[in-house]
Order: C-alpha cells, then structure tokens, then sequence
C-alpha cells in the first residue's frame, strides 16, 4: 500500500514538473510565433519581452532585433519613396542584404539626381543660348527688311 501511495505521489510530482517545464517553454513559443505572423504580415512594431536568458530568451531577443532592423529599414524606405535620400542607412551586420540594398538604391538614386541637375543647366543653358540667337536673328530681319524697301517691287 505504501509502495503505491509513493508511486502516484511520486507520479503526480513528476507530472506536476513536466506540466511547469512544458508551459515554460510552451507559453514562450507560443508568444514568438504570434510575433513572427505579425513581422510576416509586415507590422514590425511587435515587441516581446522574455527576463530569462535561457535559450527562449535569447531567440525572443533575437526576434525584437529583427523587429526593429526591419522597421528602421521600411521607414527608411517610405522616407526614399517621399523623396528623402539623405538619411544614412545603418547595418545590422556586414551580411545585411536588405541594407546593402537600400544603400546602393539612395547612393544610384543620389547619383541619378546630380545626374538631371547636370543636364538641367545644360539644357537651361542652351535655352538661354537660343532666346539670344532668336533675339539676334529678329533684330537682323527687322534691319534687313528695313533694308529693302527702297528697292523696286517693294514697299
């Protein structure tokens, strides 16, 4: 009879830590996995808080990290899109393709944009260059019309 009680004692202690250990672990997961549909679903704003610093601690930091570089990132690239190339992008890492892009698309994009002011002032320049040559040929054919009225057949 002892011998029993003690087995299911013992099995309802042992249950009792299986159930804490599965929640700890389970609970956790279960937080991350909401989190990343959200980062899938392109909300970057979701934030995850874990005190330990045990294994699914560390991934729930990893999983905030990423949060964050991906929402630095999309703002940089609305600010892109509105036209503001002058903000610096930052790289998580020297792996960082998504940065690495965004880098080389406000350098081209820069490069582009000095690219038509160039031809801007030259096409500016050309049109004053063609105002004064119009200006020009119109006082000639004022004169040269003046020019030719004392011969015959005209006037």
């Amino acid at each position: 009879e002892f011998r029993r009680v003690l087995f299911r004692s013992a099995t309802v202690f042992i249950s009792g830590i299986i159930i804490i250990l599965t929640r700890r672990i389970v609970q956790p997961i279960g937080k991350m996995q909401r989190a990343l549909n959200t980062v899938t679903g392109g909300d970057f704003n979701c934030k995850l808080s874990f005190d330990s610093n045990d294994e699914i601690g560390r991934m729930g930091k990893a999983l905030n990290t990423l949060a964050d570089s991906l929402h630095s990132k999309a703002k940089l690239a609305g600010l892109i899109a509105e036209g503001d190339i002058s903000q610096d992008v930052e790289l998580v890492t020297d792996a960082d393709k998504l940065g690495l892009a965004l880098q080389r698309m406000t350098d081209n994009l820069k490069v582009f944009i000095s690219e038509i002011r160039d031809v801007s002032s030259q096409v500016e320049a050309g049109s004053e260059n063609m105002a004064k040559a119009s200006l020009v040929l119109s006082e000639g054919s004022g004169r040269f019309s003046k020019g030719r009225r004392g011969f015959p057949g005209r006037d």
